[in-house]
């Protein structure tokens, strides 16, 4: 037997609406366009997480989760880690 449409799509739902990485990279990155800094990103994340009433983590973890979504982290010219293809929105970190 297979699932009730409705249940399928409230499932969906509360995942997308639990995926707090993936509405932080929905509201405050632009994937697939630019690099953004490891600390800039991980100091807009943890701002995000406050204003949302949500706990952040590590950075190790944080970077994880990036990692596992197909972003990559590289080191830029000074040494300083980056993610490719993916910027950040603004500059209110």
């Amino acid at each position: 037997l297979g699932e009730p449409q409705r249940v399928v799509e409230a499932t969906a739902a509360y995942r997308a609406e639990s995926d707090t990485v993936a509405r932080f990279l929905d509201e405050r990155c632009l994937p697939g366009h630019g690099t953004a800094g490891s600390t800039e990103l991980f100091k807009a994340w943890e701002k995000w997480c406050a204003d949302q009433g949500e706990e952040p983590g590590t950075q190790k973890a944080f970077a994880t989760t990036l990692e596992n979504r197909g972003f990559d982290k590289f080191k830029d010219g000074s040494g300083r880690m980056r993610w490719r293809g993916l910027g950040l929105i603004g500059d209110d970190q």
